[in-house]
């Protein structure tokens, strides 16, 4: 494997090995979503999965900094963040 790939495919896995921060935006989503009677249907399923495996992408490695990435994808997807 060249080196320049090897590179770019070492810190991309990186980052995207944070497994617990989408688990828990997804998790958290659909939790507040029930809990004010929403259901979610496939689409909205897929959309939260795929943004929270963004977010997770881009989250900083501190605790509790995935709090305002929640507040994004519960809007995103129509949970009132009341």
């Amino acid at each position: 494997v060249p080196g320049h790939i090897a590179s770019f495919t070492l810190s991309l896995g990186a980052t995207v090995n944070m497994d617990g921060t989408g688990i828990y935006l997804i998790c958290a989503t659909y939790f507040l979503a029930a809990l004010q009677g929403i259901s979610f249907g496939l689409g909205k399923l897929v959309l939260t999965a795929l943004l929270a495996t963004l977010c997770s992408m881009g989250s900083a490695p501190v605790p509790s900094a995935s709090l305002v990435l929640l507040a994004t994808i519960l809007s995103a997807v129509g949970v009132p963040l009341t």
